[in-house]
């Protein structure tokens, strides 16, 4: 009984002993002045417990957290008590405080009849300008609570959806210098050294540094893309030449080839010619040779052959034949080398 009494009043500064579960965020949001250390101490005791049994840390009831988010404007308008809870462990109250961030965000947005933007940089933007007279305005619980949302949405653009720092910061000081009327930074930073108490000077000290780091960074990237750049462009130029000289080889290839092929055709055309003369000389050599042997030899040698196969073989008959063959031979031997 007495840990069903500690899981519900925390409004006391201290508990005798952690419960089992996680508390429950209505009796957190409900509570005229809850206790945060109380909350946080209950939560992550939960969460030793559980990883004591080997179980996995409890979660928020269901039924709990979309009740609280339902009546979250009435049980926390400025959303103070949020803000308590920013960057606090253990996961389960992260993920709280970063559901009621995004919806609040969102809503903010929403009420003037802006969707979601493209980017988290411009989604900023958007809220700084709808934000601006509340931010820095005299209606107090106005103010209270877009300064809060202000506190609660940075590092959840930061962290989840990938906004750089130092792109937020200048937004929110250009804000701030809209809604003064002044851009007058100079003067407005040496009146913030003045009256800046150390702590404070400390971390304007730490932005800056990071600035300058930053600066360095851009400056070199800057150095390195010139650089880059620079070494592009000459390659640009050197393949330029190259693709030119590539050109001219190939025209003149190109001519070339077009030359040689011209020449080809010719000699084509040529050999054709010569083929079919020799074609025809051959024709021609062929019916000389076959009407010499057939018409001229042939029959002087059956005329030497038939004087020979007389009983009595007519000699000088057969020998006047061959001779006359041999004549005709030599006389068409030299007709071919004529």
């Amino acid at each position: 009984m007495a840990n069903d009494m500690n899981r519900t009043d925390l409004t006391r500064a201290g508990e005798a002993e952690a419960p089992e579960g996680l508390p429950r965020l209505s009796d957190y949001y409900g509570a005229p002045a809850a206790q945060t250390v109380a909350f946080l101490r209950q939560a992550r005791a939960a969460g030793k417990i559980a990883r004591a049994s080997g179980a996995h840390t409890p979660s928020f009831d269901e039924s709990d957290v979309a009740d609280t988010l339902e009546r979250l404007d009435e049980l926390d308008a400025t959303l103070s008590k949020t803000v308590k809870l920013l960057g606090k462990e253990p996961p389960q109250v992260r993920q709280w405080v970063e559901q009621v961030t995004r919806d609040a965000f969102n809503k903010a947005l929403n009420t003037h009849g802006y969707g979601e933007e493209s980017t988290s940089f411009a989604r900023l933007n958007r809220f700084l300008r709808l934000s601006a007279a509340d931010l820095l305005g005299k209606d107090r619980p106005r103010r209270e609570r877009a300064q809060n949302l202000l506190r609660l949405a940075l590092p959840w653009l930061v962290e989840r959806q990938n906004l750089k720092p130092e792109d937020a910061l200048p937004l929110i000081g250009r804000a701030k210098r809209e809604q003064a009327k002044t851009t007058n930074l100079q003067r407005d930073m040496r009146t913030l050294l003045y009256r800046a108490p150390f702590t404070q000077l400390l971390n304007l000290s730490l932005v800056g540094a990071w600035y300058e780091k930053a600066l360095t960074e851009e400056r070199q990237a800057r150095r390195d893309a010139f650089t880059a750049l620079s070494d592009a462009r000459d390659r640009e130029a050197s393949l330029t030449a190259e693709l030119e000289e590539v050109k001219t080889a190939l025209s003149r290839t190109t001519e070339e080839r077009d030359r040689l092929a011209g020449h080809l055709e010719e000699t084509g055309k040529q050999l054709q010619s010569e083929k079919r003369l020799r074609g025809l000389d051959r024709r021609q050599l062929a019916a000389r040779s076959r009407g010499f042997l057939l018409e001229r030899l042939a029959p002087l040698l059956r005329d030497a052959r038939d004087a020979l196969d007389f009983k009595t073989p007519h000699i000088a008959g057969s020998r006047e034949r061959l001779d006359m063959a041999d004549e005709a031979i030599e006389q068409e031997v030299r007709r071919l080398d004529d």
